[in-house]
């Protein structure tokens, strides 16, 4: 239902539990999954913001970027003038991050929410900055996508404004960066996931405990 007087919907675009561990290939995973899927629309619904889900059973495309285009274009034409684009994968991201992307959008600039890897974890942007098939060809799912998208927006004269960066978890070996998390219940389905691993990759991974005390981003000087 659209909000008139915010004129923004949040687009939650994922998988099912069932499909993200197929994808990312985390056995014993979907427990996890669906925590974090439940807990990504937990803090869109804290905004207040409209919010849309979009997952593999209403994903229209055959490429990420064709389901993902077709996905703001539908939210768009439902006549929303802004658009904030969320995944399930980042379990740092908060309404806060939301909450600045819509402020930024009412003030007329686009926002980006770097992750680690390259990618992003958050994009915040307007209908008329939006060309479908512009956005379908963009390197998805790549390192390179960030600074394409940046760019791209540079170009439209909309320089975006950045959040500050989050890791996502997208394999097993990610697991491990979110042991110390501080969040219970994550931290409790981790490592059920990672008491069925087999001893070497557990041995391996390790010594990743002083990378994840070095490393981990939580209490960041832009949002906590």
């Amino acid at each position: 239902m659209l909000n008139k007087s915010t004129n923004t919907a949040i687009l939650l675009f994922s998988n099912t539990s069932q499909k993200e561990v197929k994808e990312k290939q985390i056995r014993n995973g979907q427990l996890l999954f669906k925590h974090l899927h439940q807990k990504a629309l937990s803090e869109a619904q804290k905004t207040g913001l409209d919010i849309l889900v979009f997952d593999e059973n209403n994903q229209i495309g055959t490429s990420f970027g064709e389901r993902f285009s077709n996905a703001i274009q539908t939210v768009f034409s439902q006549g929303y003038d802004h658009v904030i684009t969320i995944g399930n994968d980042s379990p740092e991201l908060n309404s806060a991050h939301i909450l600045i992307a819509h402020e930024n959008l009412i003030r007329q600039r686009n926002t980006l929410g770097p992750a680690i890897d390259g990618g992003v974890y958050l994009i915040g942007i307007s209908k008329q900055q939006f060309q479908k098939d512009e956005f379908a060809a963009l390197p998805w799912q790549t390192s390179e996508l960030l600074k394409v998208l940046s760019t791209l927006f540079t170009k439209k004269k909309s320089a975006p404004l950045l959040l500050n960066p989050l890791k996502d978890l997208d394999s097993k070996s990610d697991l491990f960066y979110f042991l110390q998390s501080g969040r219970s219940i994550l931290e409790s389905i981790i490592l059920t996931i990672i008491s069925t691993f087999s001893i070497p990759f557990y041995t391996e991974h390790t010594s990743s405990e002083a990378y994840i005390k070095n490393q981990h981003n939580k209490g960041s000087p832009l949002l906590a």
